[in-house]
């Protein structure tokens, strides 16, 4: 029964349960990526590390359940933006390192670590997919509401 209903709404909302499917293994993946690029370095924030995890698992189980499936990508995108931020508080001391002359200049961004920049990629990417897959929820069920006043 229970696995039924859950392979009902998954194909009943097909598109955005494949953006918040990617989403939250995103989430999972940049917590992965941030964990071994930045494991011994002072710019670990291991708030944003545990906010991607939790936040992934959070949506996973708010996604099982027909009660709270509507609030699965408000949680996701959440523990989204608070883990950027998180990662944003935490590194932009390397910014000002790098930056230090206050000129945007080639060659700055070149100094710029690769894994910074795959991080901070990676970041946007996991906030701003799940705020789409939250605008997505919304209007599939405003449009269920405009068919039921139709009616």
């Amino acid at each position: 029964m229970f696995l039924s209903d859950l392979r009902k709404r998954t194909l009943a909302n097909l598109p955005y349960t494949i953006i918040a499917a990617i989403t939250s293994v995103l989430a999972i993946v940049t917590a992965i990526v941030y964990v071994i690029g930045y494991n011994d370095s002072k710019y670990m924030s291991w708030l944003a590390f545990a906010l991607l995890l939790v936040g992934a698992v959070l949506f996973f189980a708010a996604y099982c359940f027909s009660v709270t499936q509507k609030y699965a990508p408000m949680i996701l995108w959440g523990f989204c933006l608070v883990a950027l931020f998180a990662f944003i508080s935490d590194v932009y001391m390397y910014l000002t390192e790098v930056f230090y002359n206050g000129k945007l200049s080639a060659e700055n961004f070149s100094n710029l670590s690769s894994v910074f920049v795959c991080c901070l990629i990676l970041f946007l990417l996991c906030a701003i997919l799940s705020n789409v897959c939250m605008w997505m929820c919304k209007e599939k069920a405003n449009a269920k509401e405009e068919i039921a006043d139709e009616r």
